[in-house]
């Protein structure tokens, strides 16, 4: 399993050095794969094999899986402004023809200048005012770092909700416990 994830790492990771539209297509593959997952540990279910969450036409959609975990208890606000910034420009790469470079998208699409502001904002470590940038290798990069942060995310909700299963579980094994020994 870990080999297999480490791969699914380098995969995305070079995927920096293709076309931005590759680049965002393989992040969202990814982030959708670990949303799954997550839906799948939180509800208890094999998620490959679930009619909802596995490869079946009738599966939900990726925006959907989204708000699915967006909606769920103590996501903070950053956190879904993130999912949601990145389903945007997701699906503007995905869905329109036009949009195959971040150049592109920054002067089709009015509100990627907002897109552009939350990227700066996010990874202000970047070379935004480099004089020798390339613009697309910068945003692509951006978008990858996103990526890593919502993993990261969801890394961190699937290990709350074990910690409140667990707590939950070792609770009531204790009032079981003491209310055994004290009949």
């Amino acid at each position: 399993m870990i080999s297999n994830n480490v791969e699914k790492l380098e995969n995305l990771l070079e995927s920096i050095n293709k076309e931005a539209r590759v680049c965002i297509v393989e992040c969202s593959v990814f982030i959708e794969r670990r949303a799954c997952e997550t839906l799948g540990r939180i509800l208890g279910i094999d998620w490959k094999e679930s009619e909802s969450l596995g490869y079946g036409s009738g599966s939900l959609s990726f925006d959907n899986k989204i708000r699915l975990i967006n909606d769920l208890k103590g996501v903070e606000k950053i956190v879904k402004t993130k999912f949601l910034n990145f389903m945007s420009i997701r699906n503007k790469f995905a869905h329109l023809d036009d949009i195959d470079s971040f150049q592109n998208y920054f002067s089709i699409i009015r509100s990627s200048k907002d897109r552009k502001k939350e990227l700066i904002s996010w990874f202000p470590k970047l070379r935004w005012d480099a004089q020798d940038v390339d613009v697309e290798r910068l945003y692509k990069s951006a978008f990858f770092l996103l990526t890593l942060d919502l993993n990261s995310k969801l890394f961190d909700i699937e290990t709350s909700h074990a910690f409140e299963k667990g707590k939950s579980l070792g609770e009531m094994e204790a009032l079981d416990d003491f209310m055994s020994t004290t009949r």
